[in-house]
């Protein structure tokens, strides 16, 4: 059996329809919230000093850990020293108490930079550590060259295939 649906009740659930739509579309009612804690900022994780030498080789020196988060910094005083006409670069490792795989993949990046090759991608993985070991620019080369390098740092190189000046 059928049952008809009048006009009447229609009208009655649409304005109920409409009033829970209505409900649903407003604001929700603000709940004071509580001021927000300024947190410190950590320090910056390496320090980048540069020191340009006239026969355009340009020094920078670090101090801090060279890992993911501060390759960006080292990245960028590279990029600088290229745009000032550096056609070399002396990393002062001094300062540097670690040295990750990232950090080691930027210097990588700062040798490339200098010799006006492309650099490589990090998002590459495994790909781009190939890269890197298989590729002439190196670190230690003609465009990049270390100094003062720690003993923790200088493992690490060692682990990696980099040698070490003397």
């Amino acid at each position: 059996m059928a049952t008809a649906i009048t006009s009447k009740q229609i009208a009655g659930t649409r304005s109920k329809f409409a009033a829970m739509l209505d409900l649903l579309t407003q604001p929700f009612a603000r709940v004071e919230q509580p001021a927000r804690i300024a947190r410190p900022q950590p320090a910056p994780c390496l320090a980048v000093e540069t020191q340009a030498a006239p026969n355009f080789i340009t020094t920078l020196c670090l101090a801090g850990e060279l890992t993911h988060r501060s390759t960006a910094d080292l990245l960028a005083a590279a990029r600088a020293a290229y745009a000032a006409g550096a056609t070399a670069l002396v990393v002062d490792m001094a300062g540097v108490n670690k040295l990750s795989v990232a950090g080691l993949f930027a210097l990588h990046n700062a040798a490339r930079l200098v010799a006006g090759a492309p650099l490589l991608n990090p998002d590459d993985g495994w790909s781009a550590l190939r890269a890197m070991k298989a590729q002439g620019i190196a670190i230690n080369g003609p465009y990049l060259r270390l100094a003062n390098v720690t003993p923790p740092v200088a493992e690490m190189l060692a682990a990696n295939g980099v040698p070490l000046s003397r």
